[in-house]
């Protein structure tokens, strides 16, 4: 009972953690940097038929608490298949 008690209040800590980290980020600048054709990909990964889409790639910057709490920027890049009429998957890589 007890483990299922900490367990519990450490996921509710986790989750009130988490969504406040989002409230204090926010998009500074998008960037559109360029499409990447699929042969282009293919080159990085050689798997034949594993690259089916060209890619729109972004750098995103946005304000974020820095270690000490302090305004900040970061950046990131957000990779987009070229694709009409198809949802995929959230993939991310930190």
């Amino acid at each position: 009972m007890r483990s299922s008690l900490r367990t519990s209040a450490l996921l509710t800590m986790a989750c009130f953690l988490f969504v406040t980290g989002l409230r204090a980020q926010h998009l500074v600048k998008s960037t559109f940097l360029r499409t990447y054709a699929k042969t282009e990909i293919g080159v990085f990964v050689p798997i034949p038929g594993f690259v089916k889409y060209d890619v729109d790639v972004y750098k995103l910057e946005y304000a974020t608490p820095n270690v000490q709490g302090k305004p900040d920027t970061a950046s990131g890049l957000l990779a987009v298949p070229v694709v009409k009429n198809l949802s995929f998957p959230l993939l991310v890589y930190q």
